[in-house]
This record gives structure tokens, C-alpha cells and sequence, in this order.
């Protein structure tokens, strides 16, 4: 049938040349790649400079954590009931149950710092030293031991007096932090200090650095060098010292904090920082990407953006190979209309107005719609067809753009429409977006047709559409209301999204559904946010919309449904969760800037996984501050019970479980409760061995809780390497 159309002029679309398309597009497809390697290159040396700052900023926080306030608590402050650490440096004590006191005193500090292997303190005065692994008090009786830890001390104290504490590597591979000592001249009346010694930490260096806990890329390599030596090598790929240093020379002597080099054949890409407070330098290098292992490098962000804008670009040339073979409908005629076809067609967009809209009287009904739709004989059935695109889409366009888009839709159902047999139709532009059509027949069902203008429009437009159809009507009279329906059905986009066909019948079966989607709600949110249930209600709230489209609810009930969801967390957040952002801005307004009940529902998910998280956090501290408070009474109740103590009599004394006692202690000891245990019973042993000289071996283990002296034997010698009877025997000698 011939196509009666209003409000939507012709315009004619001009198609270019092939070859001019395909040159621009090669060239759009270059630039593309160009920026996109010369971004990725810029990206990729940004990273690695900040991977070797985060290397710096964890080493020096590593450095004042471990050592800086480790030295000055143990060593630097008085000498205190509690330390007898710095006292060592300003007392001429030497006899065997000094030094073994202090090396007891040493091996704690040992075992609080893990990242420690071994401390030495070592005096000038009169040579002494001792060490929390190492037997051993004057410096002349080593030279006759061949024990690498002796060779370490001895290359220690061959180099020069160090005015500040240095990072130290000797021969043996070993990384020592060398603390120098200085202490006042009492007996001087100036201000002068003398060197009394040093003390120097041997360091677990894969626990000190940390550094395998950065994402490092899997052929980089991370260096850490202090005072021409390489303190630590992490990668796949380590280079020789020679090669090390002579970059670093040219990253020193550069401004640049990166440099290109080639080295044996291979192009390498060396990124440099050094630390001013302790002079560490770090350098990473990595052997430099070629451009096809970037461009198919899918680890980077940008690799994915670069290849969707290819594909864009290569659909665009498609998409207009295909308008230029294949003319979909949108060619129209740039003649202007004269004054008659104007007239006309703005009576025909009144009649239509006043049809849709009861504006005219019953007797003339009739005759309006043969006016409308440009025949002197309609067929039975008549009924409207509503089509709304996707706001999202017209609301990124201007005024014009939006006008021309509902132009373009129009003049592309026109022509879709002229094919359909037995069939007389109105186009009609209307206002907020939307485009109606009086569909007149002999005998059809609407819906097909909308099914069928759904599929063409989302052929033709990249974007989504809802179509709505009325009941087809004999009686003119009802038409008013059958569309004043639809369109108050619009709505539903809120609930079911876009690209779907509604009929009013389908729509009224979701108005007369008016019983509550899940009754008990108020209580059930509750008890699930109560009871920490998170996970459930985050199940819960996801399938919903599931749930309300499988069902089929009235948009009245799921407005309400969500909006009592939303007041329940909404105020539980508030409570519940100090930072909470929407904490002064009003319900509706939250709730309001959701387009569908999807984005509704992932929000609520948000929330509630920020309220989780904040909530496991805050019960997190408040759990570690009550442990920290019972961590020191733990620790003194078990040394002053170390003969006879156990697990489960330390647990009931303090009333807590066994489990709990053994995970706050490992946590906060960085030990475990029966390996701590062990420890003090054998320092308390070798006490015992050298100050109660008349106590047995046996007794010794008797009373420390042994089952059997060859026990206790066997454990004291792994522990100190000599047995109980050796072990006193040398101290009773010296």
C-alpha cells in the first residue's frame, strides 16, 4: 500500500567514491598503530619507573623499620633495666656469665626480627665480641677456627672506621648492615666521641628486600647495589657486575633517569633511582619489546583499545561498502516541497493528533481516518504501533541531531513498511523521542509486525529500541484510550530494558499482577544484614531482576519492592559505615539515577560489599587491639612458668580457646607457641648449666619438663651445637 508519512522531510544520502574511502582508512589504520606504539613506549618506561621507586619506598621503609629503630631502641638509648644491649660498648665485663647473658639477650632480638640470620656486637676496647648464633668472646681465639661466620667477623673488622652505617657484602656472598658505634668521653671535658665498635646484622635478604612481592615483568631483572657492591638480584636475566656498573656510571653521568643499550646482541631498556637516605641504588632492566610482541602484548590496557579501534574502523569501511551495494531505505529527495504538500501534510499530522488523541466527535471518526491514512476504504482493524529508541543514545546528540536521527528512523520505516500486503499506515513524529504508526489491516496480528519493525530498525541503527502495539480495535472510539495506555507504558523500559516488543495485553497482565514479589521483605534484608549474611543478600538483590521479569510484576510493585531495598541499606550503610558516601544525599536522589532495575541491583551489590568490607575491617582492629593487650601477660606467664607451661594451661588460664591462643601468638610473635616454648627452655637450660653447677644434666631435664635426659641432650645439642656436659665443661674452663 502506498505510505502516507508526516513531520519527516526527504533528504538524499550522496555515496563517494571506493577508492578515496580505502586510502583514508589505511592511513587512519597507520596513525592509529603509530600512536598507539609511541603511547605503549611512553606507558611501558612510566611503569618501570615506578616499579623501581616502589622498590626504593619498600627497601628504605623495610630499613627504618628493621634496623633504624631497631638499632635505636636496642642500642643508641641509656642502658635500662630492661636492655643491657648498649651497655656492652661502655663496660669492660668479660667473664663467661656476662657474655652468656648477653647473647641470650641477643638471640631474642633475633627472634623478634625475622629478617635478622645473625647480630654481632663488637668492642675495640679490648677486642670482645658476641654474637646471637656464635660462641666465641675475643677476637684472637677465632683466628684459629676456619667456621665462615669467624671469616665474615674477620673481614668486618679489616675494613675502614665508618663514620655511618653502611650496607656491607663479603666474600662469602653474606649482606651485612654495619652499624658503627660512638660514645661520649666522659672523661673529657669537650664534647668528643671515640669509636667503641660496631654492631653488624647479618640479613635474610630475600625476607629484608621483599621485593618478589612486586609485579616485576617475567624478563626483568631487579638490582640493588650499595658502595660498589650488588647487594641483591632478583629476575631472570642477571647481567655480569662489569656490565652493571658500567651503566650505572652512564646513568649517573646522564640526566636521564632511563637509558637504551645493547648488550651482547640484545637491545636492553635500564631504569634507574637511588635512595638518598641509605645511598642504595636500584636499577631494573628488561631486553626492549619488538613492536609485534607489543601489539599482540594483551597485557597491556591499552593493546585491547588499540585493537577495538581497528575493529571499529574496518566496520566502518564495511558498514559503508554495505550502504553503497546495499540501499537499505534512507535515500531521500532534496526537491523542496511546494505550499500545497506542506498544507497537506500538516492537516493530515492534525488528524492524526486528534484520532490518537479523542479530539473529534464519533460521526466523524471515520472519515479522519481515511484522511489519515489516504484511502476511501480502510480495512477492519485498526491499531497504533509506538517506537522509543534508547535514551541513552539522543541524549549524547544536539537539538538537530536528535531531530535528524528521528527523520532518519521515520524515512527507514517508511520504506519497510511499503512492502507489507494489506496494509494501510500512518508515520507520525511525536514529541519526547517517540514515533508512532496507525497500522490499518485486513486481518493481522500487531505484535508480528512490531517483532518485524524491531529486528529491521535494530538491523539498520546501532541502538536499542522498544516497540509497543495496542489491540487491534474495530471500533474507532477505542483507540484513544488504547494509546494513551502504551504510552504510559513506556515505563516498563525501567524494568525489562531495551530491544523488546510489549503488547497491551501483555501489559495489563502486568498491571492486574498486584500481589507484593516477596512478602516479609523488611525482615528478611534485616536478618540477612543482622546475621552478616552478605553474600546471600548480594545472591539475593543480583537475581531479582530475574526473578521480577520471569514473573511479571506491575512497575508499581517493583518501584516499591526497590525502594524499601534501597531504604534498608541505604540506613544500615549510614550506621554502619563511617565513609559512607551517600550519607547526605537524599534516598530519591540516589534511587533516581538509575535507569533500570540491572543498574539498580549492581549498585545495591556495591554497597553492600563496601558495608562487608568496612565491617570486617573495623572488627578486624577492634579484634587486634584486645589481642595486643593480652599478647605481653601471655608472654610473662609463660617465662614464669616455662618449667611446667602447655598450650591448653596457658589457654585456661586466660580463658580462651586453644586455637585462638595459637593464632593471636603466631600473628603477633611471628613465632609459633611450642617453638617459643622450646626456646626458653633451652636458654633456661644453659643458665642452669653454668650458674648451679651442683643441678645434673638429669635434673636440669627433669625439672625443664624433659621426658628423658637423652632427649633433652639431643635437642641442646642441635640448638647449640655441643652437648650439655661440653657446653658446661667450656664455660667452667673459661
Amino acid at each position: 500500500m502506498k505510505l502516507k508519512h508526516t513531520n519527516s522531510p526527504n533528504t538524499t544520502v550522496k555515496f563517494t567514491k571506493l577508492a578515496p574511502i580505502i586510502i583514508a582508512a589505511f592511513i587512519l589504520l597507520l596513525l592509529v598503530s603509530i600512536g598507539f606504539y609511541s603511547l605503549t613506549q611512553s606507558s611501558i618506561r612510566d611503569n618501570r619507573l615506578e616499579y623501581i621507586k616502589k622498590c626504593r619506598t619498600l627497601t628504605n621503609n623495610n630499613i627504618a623499620e628493621n634496623l633504624y629503630d631497631y638499632l635505636n631502641e636496642a642500642l643508641s638509648r641509656p642502658i635500662t633495666s630492661l636492655d643491657t644491649l648498649s651497655g656492652f660498648f661502655e663496660t669492660t665485663e668479660n667473664d663467661s656469665s656476662y657474655f652468656h647473658n648477653l647473647r641470650i639477650d641477643l638471640h631474642n632480638h633475633h627472634l623478634i626480627k625475622r629478617v635478622f640470620q645473625d647480630i654481632i656486637l663488637y668492642r675495640t676496647s679490648d677486642d670482645a665480641f658476641v654474637s646471637a648464633k656464635r660462641a666465641g668472646y675475643n677476637i684472637k681465639d677465632t683466628y684459629s677456627h676456619n667456621s665462615l661466620s669467624y671469616a665474615d667477623l674477620h673481614e668486618l673488622l679489616t675494613l675502614t672506621k665508618r663514620e655511618k652505617p653502611i650496607f656491607y657484602l663479603t666474600e662469602n656472598s653474606r649482606i651485612y648492615y654495619l652499624y658503627p658505634i660512638y660514645l661520649s668521653d666522659n672523661e673529657s671535658t669537650s664534647s668528643a666521641q671515640y669509636y667503641a665498635g660496631f654492631c653488624a646484622i647479618w640479613l635474610d635478604e630475600d625476607n629484608f628486600f621483599k621485593l618478589n612481592s612486586l609485579d616485576i615483568q617475567d624478563n626483568g631483572t631487579t638490582v640493588i647495589i650499595n658502595d660498589g657492591n650488588i647487594l641483591y638480584a632478583n629476575g631472570r636475566n642477571v647481567l655480569s657486575a662489569e656490565a652493571i656498573f658500567n651503566i650505572v656510571n652512564k646513568l649517573e653521568e646522564s640526566s636521564n633517569d632511563y637509558l637504551y643499550e645493547t648488550l651482547f646482541s640484545t637491545d636492553y631498556s635500564f631504569f634507574y633511582t637511588k635512595s638518598d637516605e641509605n645511598d642504595l641504588i636500584y636499577l631494573y632492566y628488561e631486553p626492549i619489546a619488538t613492536p609485534v610482541e607489543i601489539f599482540f602484548d594483551f597485557n597491556l590496557p591499552a593493546t585491547a583499545m588499540y585493537w577495538l579501534c581497528i575493529i571499529i574502523i574496518l566496520l566502518l569501511v564495511i558498514a559503508i561498502f554495505y550502504m553503497k551495494l546495499q540501499t537499505i531505505g534512507i535515500i531521500k529527495s532534496n526537491k523542496p516541497k511546494n505550499d500545497a504538500q506542506a498544507n497537506n501534510e500538516s492537516l493530515i499530522f492534525k488528524n492524526s493528533f486528534d484520532l490518537l488523541h479523542g479530539n473529534t466527535g464519533l460521526s466523524s471518526l471515520d472519515d479522519i481516518l481515511c484522511n489519515v491514512i489516504h484511502t476511501s476504504a480502510p480495512y477492519k482493524y485498526t491499531s497504533c504501533i509506538l517506537i522509543e529508541p534508547e535514551p541513552f543514545t539522543t541524549l549524547k546528540m544536539t537539538t538537530e541531531q536528535r531531530a535528524e536521527f528521528m527523520k532518519d528512523i521515520s524515512a527507514s520505516l517508511d520504506m519497510h513498511l511499503d512492502n507489507t500486503a494489506d496494509t494501510y499506515y500512518n508515520i507520525m513524529n511525536y514529541p519526547n523521542n517517540l514515533i508512532t504508526c496507525i497500522i490499518n489491516s485486513s486481518s493481522f496480528m500487531p505484535e508480528n509486525l512490531a517483532h518485524n519493525i524491531l529486528e529491521h530498525l535494530s538491523t539498520v541503527y546501532a541502538c536499542h529500541f522498544n516497540v509497543f502495539c495496542t489491540t487491534p480495535t474495530i471500533s474507532l472510539s477505542e483507540l484513544p484510550r488504547n494509546y494513551a495506555f502504551i504510552l504510559d507504558s513506556c515505563k516498563y523500559a525501567h524494568i525489562y530494558s531495551y530491544n523488546n516488543v510489549f503488547t497491551q495485553d501483555t501489559i495489563e497482565l502486568y498491571e492486574a499482577a498486584d500481589s507484593m514479589i516477596d512478602n516479609g521483605l523488611t525482615k528478611k534484608i534485616l536478618d540477612l544484614l543482622n546475621q552478616d549474611y552478605f553474600d546471600e543478600l548480594i545472591q539475593y538483590i543480583r537475581n531479582l531482576p530475574t526473578v521480577i521479569r520471569q514473573r511479571g510484576f506491575s512497575y508499581i510493585r517493583v518501584k516499591d519492592h526497590y525502594r524499601i531495598i534501597f531504604n534498608i541499606i541505604n540506613d544500615y550503610c549510614k550506621e554502619n559505615q563511617p565513609d559512607y558516601q551517600y550519607k547526605d544525599m537524599p534516598l530519591s536522589n540516589i534511587i533516581n539515577q538509575f535507569e533500570t532495575i540491572d543498574e539498580c541491583s549492581e549498585f545495591l551489590c556495591d554497597e553492600i560489599t563496601l558495608l562487608a568490607e568496612a565491617i570486617a575491617v573495623a572488627r578486624e582492629e577492634a579484634e587486634n587491639n584486645v589481642n595486643k593487650k593480652y599478647i605481653d601477660h601471655i608472654i610473662e606467664y609463660i617465662d614464669n612458668n616455662i618449667e611446667s607451661i602447655s598450650l591448653t594451661q596457658t589457654a585456661e588460664h586466660f580463658n580462651i580457646s586453644v586455637a585462638h591462643l595459637s593464632r593471636i601468638f603466631k600473628e603477633l610473635t611471628g613465632t609459633n607457641f611450642s617453638d617459643y616454648v622450646a626456646e626458653k627452655k633451652l636458654q633456661q637450660a644453659a643458665k642452669l648449666l653454668i650458674t648451679d653447677r651442683d643441678m645434673s644434666i638429669g635434673d636440669i631435664a627433669k625439672n625443664l619438663g624433659y621426658n628423658t635426659p637423652a632427649y633433652f641432650s639431643r635437642k641442646f645439642k642441635e640448638h647449640f651445637e655441643v652437648t650439655p656436659a661440653a657446653y658446661r665443661k667450656q664455660h667452667l674452663n673459661d
